[in-house]
């Protein structure tokens, strides 16, 4: 009994490093993608936002800087180690921007709701929504994108590792 509460303790111990050592990883991750796509949609959300307030301004950025921090995290998965498909990482980046950019787009003043008519040119959608979707389209590819570029520079210099497959050695 006692080896084997000797043993319990000491897996516990494994465990409690490991998940600490997990915990410092997702952190570490989340702190790269937060700074690194705050910093790289700043000048585009500036642009955005000059002429509402520079609160507005503040507010998307720190917005920008969680998402891309979850993107991280996410990205890290998605871009596993012993998996060759590039276009599996590009997915991630698409689908992070469009739902960004989907989620930030406001009906205009003009619109009438049940059925949404918004007026030329789409009916659904009018010029003011199609150049909120240019805009933060743009912001969000090039937020998201420079985040995973970010990442994939972080993986070739072995700052952080890729999550690996269940086929490869260890998934940490």
């Amino acid at each position: 009994m006692a080896i084997l509460l000797k043993s319990i303790r000491k897996v516990n111990k494994v465990s409690i490093i490991a998940l600490h050592t997990k915990s410092k990883m997702m952190m570490m991750l989340m702190v790269v993608g937060a700074l690194v796509g705050s910093l790289s949609v700043a000048p585009l959300t500036y642009f955005h936002y000059s002429d509402y307030s520079m609160a507005q301004f503040e507010l998307a950025t720190d917005m920008a800087a969680i998402q891309a921090g979850l993107f991280a995290i996410t990205y890290r998965y998605v871009s596993r180690k012993g998996d060759n498909n590039p276009m599996l990482s590009q997915g991630a980046v698409g689908a992070f921007a469009i739902v960004r950019t989907l989620s930030n787009i406001q009906a205009s003043t003009s619109c009438s709701a049940f059925p949404l008519t918004c007026g030329e040119p789409l009916g659904y959608f009018d010029w003011n929504m199609i150049y909120q979707a240019v805009l933060y389209g743009a912001e969000s590819f090039v937020m998201f994108g420079v985040t995973a570029a970010a990442m994939e520079l972080a993986y070739d210099k072995k700052l952080i590792r890729r999550f690996s497959l269940p086929s490869s050695s260890s998934q940490e």
